[in-house]
């Protein structure tokens, strides 16, 4: 299993070697370091061999002051979990869409943004990026980021895959583990009542056990 670290609001002067000396002067050993220098912003990808490796990088460098940038150093998603949407919510009602654009995009091109309201009048955006990356690094960035007076929430939307047995199934706030009973009604032809019900209701009796219907 795979235990990986995004670190992300990376001086453009920190390297690999920057990065490996800083995790060595911690105590944390690291195998592979991948550092993403773009345009928008610098972040890296570090491979950590377990979980405690990764919770005590977390503890000790998240908020660490490197190269005059404070670092975001977080668990970053697995391959199968990766995902390039991110939803915006508590946008000011002001904040035109080439505002929100300009603000979003300087974290990766943008393949298209969604804005509507939902049931309490709050705007929500989402928006796709190109790649799982960016997404990533502006969900940590802008996560808090006050926007005209208003601090917006900034998340990573839940993976496909992840929703396909979640979400409306236990909307009722009901246990996920009880049944709910529908009442079932079957039409059948006048001339098989008799044979359905049998001898003294036998035979509509042990359907009624074999299904426990009532």
């Amino acid at each position: 299993m795979m235990h990986k670290l995004y670190v992300g609001n990376l001086s453009r002067e920190v390297s690999e070697r920057t990065l490996r000396t800083l995790f060595e002067d911690q105590g944390l050993g690291v195998t592979d370091i991948l550092v993403k220098n773009k345009p928008q912003s610098c972040y890296a990808f570090v491979d950590c061999p377990d979980q405690t490796t990764v919770d005590k990088a977390i503890d000790s460098l998240n908020g660490y002051n490197l190269l005059g940038s404070v670092l975001q150093v977080e668990p970053s998603m697995s391959i199968h979990r990766r995902t390039a949407k991110i939803i915006i919510r508590h946008v000011p009602s002001q904040v035109t869409h080439e505002d929100l654009l300009r603000l979003v995009s300087a974290f990766g091109p943008v393949i298209k943004t969604d804005e509507s309201t939902n049931r309490n009048g709050e705007n929500v955006v989402v928006v796709i990026y190109e790649s799982p990356e960016a997404a990533q690094e502006a969900a940590s960035q802008l996560n808090g980021y006050e926007l005209l007076g208003t601090q917006i929430s900034v998340e990573l939307a839940a993976p496909r895959n992840n929703r396909r047995f979640g979400g409306r199934r236990n909307f009722s706030g009901m246990g996920s583990n009880r049944n709910s009973d529908f009442p079932l009604r079957i039409l059948v032809p006048r001339e098989t009542v008799g044979a359905i019900i049998g001898r003294g209701g036998q035979t509509i009796k042990k359907i009624t056990q074999d299904t426990r219907a009532r």
